[in-house]
């Protein structure tokens, strides 16, 4: 039951992606002192919008003529083509855990979420990169990760929905603070395990699976082995 319906599998992914972003858009910094905002957005809208464009609206053509009748994929259409369905479906109390049977579209939350990563983070990261020493910026990430615990915790909101929000897949954050932590040879690694385990110690992963924590954070141990045995 642990694999069941593949749902650990979005945040391995979401964990790769993170390293993956950042690498590049560190790297980036360091060889130019600048990042291009445009050409990145440009890239992620030549890589991601086309395909979800075509494939969003053959699935919604077909189940008009061959799904039920009395259930509409207007609305989850055109909040899945402008990257937000995670927040209509949040905002409707769709189960999170059901909804991919019912819902042909259902699966586009977690594209969502990405593509929200994508629009703020890179400003995020430049922020930081140029305004604070390498050796601390993973710490402020981690820092991200406490307070977003701290208020999913205080906020009111079905447990089965609660994974519709940005700051409950931290794994895209995991992923950015195993890059920095490559970068800086390992240095913050023991620092900002303990802060990461600070809300273990105040119960703030209550409303979220301590598995997929677990998961997320052996995808970082994985990654950080092959970058330093293969110097990625």
């Amino acid at each position: 039951d642990l694999f069941k319906n593949g749902y650990l599998g979005v945040d391995i992914f979401f964990v790769i992606s993170g390293f993956v972003i950042t690498k590049n858009l560190y790297e980036e910094f360091k060889e130019k002192k600048e990042i291009n905002f445009l050409n990145f957005y440009k890239k992620r809208f030549k890589r991601i919008f086309p395909v979800l464009l075509f494939v969003l609206t053959i699935v919604f053509v077909l189940y008009k003529f061959y799904g039920p009748p009395d259930i509409s994929l207007k609305k989850d259409y055109l909040y899945s083509i402008f990257g937000l369905s995670n927040f209509f479906y949040l905002i409707n109390d769709v189960d999170y855990f059901n909804n991919i049977f019912d819902n042909p579209l259902g699966h586009t939350w977690s594209l969502g979420i990405e593509e929200q990563f994508y629009i703020i983070y890179p400003l995020l990261l430049f922020i930081f990169i140029k305004n604070f020493k390498d050796n601390k910026i993973s710490i402020f990430f981690y820092l991200i990760i406490f307070l977003s615990l701290i208020i999913i915790n205080f906020i009111n909101i079905n447990n089965n929905t609660i994974f519709y929000i940005p700051q409950s897949n931290y794994g895209l954050i995991e992923g950015t603070i195993i890059t920095l932590e490559y970068i800086d040879n390992n240095k913050w690694y023991l620092q900002g395990t303990l802060i990461g385990n600070i809300p273990y110690q105040l119960n703030l992963y209550e409303k979220i699976n301590e598995l997929i924590i677990y998961i997320c954070l052996e995808t970082n141990k994985i990654i950080y082995v092959i970058t330093k045995e293969n110097n990625i």
